[in-house]
């Protein structure tokens, strides 16, 4: 006894509602599972050779990851086509499906933002009337610390690492002495948004994948600027959306225990 598949891709939109996606994006069932009854589900970030392990050890019937596995639409399964190939590898001789909330689940309600900010412990503040005019993406967030304690881009570093559990070094702009009340987020990578951060008044902004021109637009604009990673910003996405899920009646839904950063520390 299970959920029935249809059932549980309604549920997820739910959560993560697919209108609120980019249009650039390729989110959604990205394979169809052959059981039409789930009875086993993985939450992970991205999908990789060990969350595939892990799912055949766990029995899984059905894997929900973050990160779409095809973000260019594939017509045919070209075993020249890279992603086409890794796919085939990974998913070769297995039953299960995959299902990818990607920038729906930023933009939700309830989503991976809104779950990023309660790790840093921001309170959300819509724009001041005087700033309404300014449209912000549903995928970033703007609002205050509750901790009346953190006052300086030091301490919103300082933050940011004990919100995330980030050990390495955050790369960083701005004087850290700077005094911070408003601060905007948005996780994964929010370069492209730096200008309406400084027009929606932050103070900081906290995002990851800082491109080198955009350190010199926030260094222009003299908006100090967190990079604390797109994994570290979006690594907290099965947590969070197990939690969004809730329990299911004869459902397992674990987390992935797989989920680490693309590349190596020291």
């Amino acid at each position: 006894m299970g959920i029935k598949i249809d059932e549980l891709i309604a549920k997820i939109e739910q959560i993560a509602p697919p209108q609120l996606a980019e249009t650039w994006d390729n989110q959604g069932l990205m394979i169809s599972p052959v059981k039409k009854e789930i009875s086993s589900i993985l939450l992970a970030l991205e999908l990789t050779p060990e969350v595939i392990k892990e799912a055949k050890k766990l029995s899984t019937d059905m894997i929900i990851t973050h990160h779409p596995l095809f973000f260019v639409p594939i017509k045919t399964l070209d075993i020249g086509n890279s992603t086409a190939a890794y796919a085939i590898k990974l998913l070769a001789g297995e039953s299960i499906g995959l299902y990818s909330a990607h920038t729906s689940f930023d933009a939700a309600l309830g989503g991976l933002n809104d779950e990023l900010i309660d790790r840093l412990g921001i309170e959300n503040v819509p724009p001041a009337d005087a700033l309404s005019r300014v449209r912000m993406p549903n995928y970033s967030r703007l609002g205050r610390f509750r901790d009346a304690s953190v006052v300086s881009l030091s301490d919103v570093l300082d933050q940011v690492k004990k919100g995330l559990g980030i050990e390495e070094e955050l790369r960083y702009r701005g004087k850290l002495e700077k005094k911070v009340k408003r601060v905007m987020t948005c996780s994964g990578g929010g370069g492209d948004v730096i200008e309406m951060a400084k027009e929606l008044g932050a103070d900081v902004f906290i995002t990851g994948d800082i491109r080198q021109h955009e350190w010199r637009l926030a260094e222009a604009l003299d908006l100090p600027l967190i990079d604390a990673g797109h994994y570290w910003t979006e690594r907290i996405f099965a947590e969070a959306f197990k939690k969004r899920l809730g329990d299911i009646e004869g459902v397992q839904i674990s987390v992935s225990k797989k989920i680490r950063p693309p590349y190596a520390t020291r």
